[in-house]
Order: structure tokens, then sequence, then C-alpha cells
């Protein structure tokens, strides 16, 4: 579900991560499978330092350690979606 939800934009998908202590490699990303590619940064004296890895179709990047997805948050793109308002004395509690 998550998957057809970024490959084909019809959620707005809101990813929670936490950090493992395990050191990130590259390889498949954990949230669309999609390949990944390195984070590199140039140093004053042209010499290369890894940063890390980001995904090549969604936004999941990784540091040193490793960035576990933990939650995902769903939300409608382009439509709003009314509520039903309960009238009445006790319509603020969930048995009303």
């Amino acid at each position: 579900l998550r998957r057809m939800a970024l490959h084909r934009n019809l959620a707005r998908v809101t990813i929670s991560y936490r950090e493992s202590k395990e050191a990130s490699k590259k390889g498949r990303c954990p949230v669309c499978c999609s390949p990944t590619e390195e984070l590199h940064n140039l140093t004053l004296d042209d010499k290369k330092v890894e940063l890390g890895f980001k995904c090549t179709k969604c936004p999941y990047w990784t540091g040193p350690r490793r960035r576990v997805p933990v939650r995902y948050t769903f939300s409608m793109v382009g439509s709003i979606v009314q509520s039903n308002k309960k009238k009445g004395k006790y319509a603020q509690w969930k048995f009303a």
C-alpha cells in the first residue's frame, strides 16, 4: 500500500524513523524498495567523505547509522473529507 501511494502520488506519506546501532549500507530502500545512492561531500583537500545514502524515488535518507522506518502516516492529496459532527449536549464524548 505504501509503495503504491508513493509511486502514484495517491497520498502524502509522512514517515517516522528510529536510528539503529548498525552502520548504514547501500542497497534497497526500506520504504519503497527502490535502489539507494550514496551521499558524499568533498573536503578542502579533495577527499570524498561518505555521509550516508538516499533513495532515488522517495524522501528516505540515512546517515552513518541506519534509520529504520517505524510509523507511516497517510494523508489525502487534493481532497477534503467532511467530518460528521455530532450535535447535542454530550457530543464531545465518544459514547454520545
